[in-house]
């Protein structure tokens, strides 16, 4: 991840008139520029029936974290429930759930519904 200090490239600073009687004389500090790093692996196992398509899955995946950032460490289970519309496999509807297991024994929990359309052969997905 980089970071910059300061305002976005092309973006102005906003300044109100009574502020800038009080600041003539002062400079905007310069910009400062960071990298940051993290590191996070998964494994993804799917079991799905042709004939019905129907799909089961399970993700593992965890997350080192950025201290500095305040994104904390965490590792995330997620089953989640497919449905193929078509033998080509290009339109589904997915419902996943999420437990994440952070820092200090916390926990989140939430569920995802997505509507999916592929486009492409197989080989492509």
């Amino acid at each position: 991840v980089g970071a910059v200090s300061g305002h976005l490239p092309g973006e102005e600073a906003e300044h109100h008139e009574e502020e800038d009687e009080h600041h003539d004389d002062e400079e905007e500090p310069a910009a400062q520029r960071a990298k940051f790093s993290e590191f996070g692996m998964y494994s993804d196992l799917r079991y799905g029936w042709a004939a019905d398509g129907w799909q089961l899955g399970l993700r593992v995946e965890h997350v080192t974290g950025v201290e500095e950032l305040d994104l904390p460490q965490r590792t995330r289970v997620s089953p989640a429930v497919s449905y193929f519309f078509n033998p080509m496999r290009t339109v589904f509807f997915r419902v996943q759930y999420n437990y994440d297991v952070l820092p200090a024994s916390q926990q989140e929990h939430s569920v995802w519904a997505q509507f999916g359309i592929n486009w492409g052969g197989p080989e492509v997905r």
